[in-house]
């Protein structure tokens, strides 16, 4: 029999020596696993035909995770589709959604455009990547990391990887209807897809989340060796790298940091813009600012010239200050007043400089515009729908014949850019578009999918690729190379915390 004492008001007890003749604990052979599952139903008040839905109802959960961390077990629902992952600085247990791979075909519309290039855009990575809306999401420059920022205050690195096309996957719904394209009324236009053997994706959990910042991160900004500077309301800069889980170095502000830059030519240094009216330059290595200019205005966006010896800065009422390098000091070269003079609403949103000619560079507005700008001159202008809203950050594709930027109307748009063409003032309106519902940011890849082989055997299914009908002629890549269009892969982020892929495999419509 067991015996019990008491100690300090506490109930010990002392080991079992022995059984009584009712355990048959260790004295007799286990049952089957039959019989054990009969008796636990039995034991249930569950009946053999009950087992199945009985056994559902009781086993809801199906994965049960030991968090050594905490020494807890959680159970998580495997229809919720998420898993914990670990803080790689605070070792904080928390969940994310993993990634949605249910493709859906997006409906791209036309304004004024007569040949409709983005035939076959489709939705295939839908990631929860953080908690409330993701402001900032930008591409290292070799297009293998993905950084997001937003406001929780957290920075994620996501890889950038290739995995098999599951082409039976891709449907024909939407605008895509039996391979046939609905387009201006005429029944007989056929949409051609092909689809590469290698697709792009974003893999479901981030390699690096790093945590420091005490309020909303506003701007990212990568290095050629994939540093990484965050800029958040918290009046800080932080400085990560790939691969170290600990920020590198902290750059204290007056004020909200707004924008940042590296230096293109020399990554120890860069650039940050913030609501006090500054724009700072900074010494990596010297851990100070080792420059500064005098913005007057809220700094909204700042962007370096391609030789590094000079930049762009833009303000919240709308004006670009343009400066260059001067025996060792910045000299304003030219402000500009960028905005419609009568609109209200008409700050600085972004700017970019053209990888093709060194002198272009796109400044984004509110007004919902995008201009370019040869030296201090317009040379083309392109705007978005009548209730487009604000045109946020736009950039310039990685083959720069089209620009992808997102309207405060949550439609992405596409246009096409040549930059050898010279429009003068007169804006262009003709663009594709799609929509998607509380969309915050939108850019393109800085890659692009290749077909692997060429050779093209069977109408229907052509080896490493498969088209449906179409009327193109650039119905196998065999016969014609694919156009710039063709590959091209947006990543949109949202007010919801998710972001989501876009993959275009259709080739052109022709118009009339």
């Amino acid at each position: 029999m067991m015996s019990s004492y008491m100690l300090d008001g506490d109930l010990f007890f002392d080991c079992v020596e022995c059984f009584d003749s009712e355990f048959e604990i260790g004295l007799s052979e286990p049952q089957s696993v039959k019989e054990r599952r009969e008796s636990f139903l039995s034991e249930m008040g569950l009946t053999k035909s009950d087992e199945s839905t009985g056994l559902d109802k009781i086993f809801e959960c199906d994965v049960v995770i030991s968090n050594s961390e905490e020494g807890n077990l959680v159970c998580y629902d495997a229809q919720l589709e998420e898993r914990p992952i670990v803080d790689s600085q605070s070792g904080a247990s928390k969940t994310l959604n993993e990634g949605k791979h249910k493709i859906k075909t997006m409906q791209v519309k036309q304004k004024k455009k007569m040949c409709k290039e983005f035939t076959g855009v489709y939705m295939r990575q839908e990631l929860k990547a953080h908690r409330g809306a993701i402001s900032s999401v930008k591409f290292s420059p070799d297009g293998e990391y993905l950084a997001t920022g937003g406001e929780d205050g957290v920075v994620r690195i996501w890889h950038v990887t290739s995995v098999n096309a599951p082409h039976e996957s891709f449907p024909l719904e939407g605008n895509l209807k039996e391979g046939k394209l609905s387009f201006w009324r005429k029944k007989n236009m056929h949409a051609s897809i092909i689809i590469p053997e290698k697709i792009f994706q974003i893999e479901d959990l981030p390699i690096h989340e790093f945590r420091g910042h005490g309020s909303d991160i506003l701007d990212l900004a990568w290095s050629n060796s994939n540093g990484l500077l965050s800029a958040s309301k918290d009046k800080t800069v932080r400085l990560w790298q790939v691969g170290c889980k600990h920020c590198i170095n902290v750059f204290q502000h007056r004020d909200y940091v707004t924008c940042i830059q590296f230096n293109p030519i020399d990554e120890n240094y860069f650039i940050s813009g913030s609501i006090d009216g500054k724009v700072r330059i900074w010494g990596v290595n010297e851990k100070r600012v080792v420059d500064w200019v005098d913005a007057r205005d809220v700094t909204t966006a700042v962007c370096y010239k391609p030789d590094g010896k000079g930049f762009v800065v833009g303000s919240i009422i709308g004006t670009c200050r343009f400066y260059k390098a001067s025996e060792n000091e910045m000299e304003l070269e030219a402000e500009i007043c960028v905005g419609r003079k009568k609109s209200l609403d008409k700050g600085i949103t972004g700017i970019q400089f053209s990888c093709d000619i060194p002198g272009r560079v796109m400044i984004t507005s509110k007004d919902s515009r995008l201009r370019i700008f040869d030296g201090f001159d317009v040379v083309q202008k392109f705007k978005g729908l009548t209730k487009s809203g604000s045109q946020r950050s736009a950039c310039f594709t990685s083959t720069g014949r089209h620009i992808a930027s997102v309207g405060e109307d949550s439609h992405v748009y596409l246009w096409d850019y040549d930059p050898s063409s010279k429009h003068g003032k007169k804006s262009v309106r003709s663009c594709e578009h799609f929509f998607f519902e509380g969309i915050s940011a939108a850019i393109p890849w800085s890659g692009r999918m290749q077909m692997e082989d060429s050779s093209c055997a069977s109408p229907r299914r052509l080896g490493n690729c498969f088209p449906f009908r179409g009327r193109s002629s650039a119905t196998s890549p065999k016969h014609a190379s694919l156009p710039d269009s063709w590959g091209l892969v947006i990543v949109t982020a949202g007010f919801d915390g998710t972001i989501r892929t876009f993959h275009n495999y259709g080739l052109p419509l022709p118009g009339k």
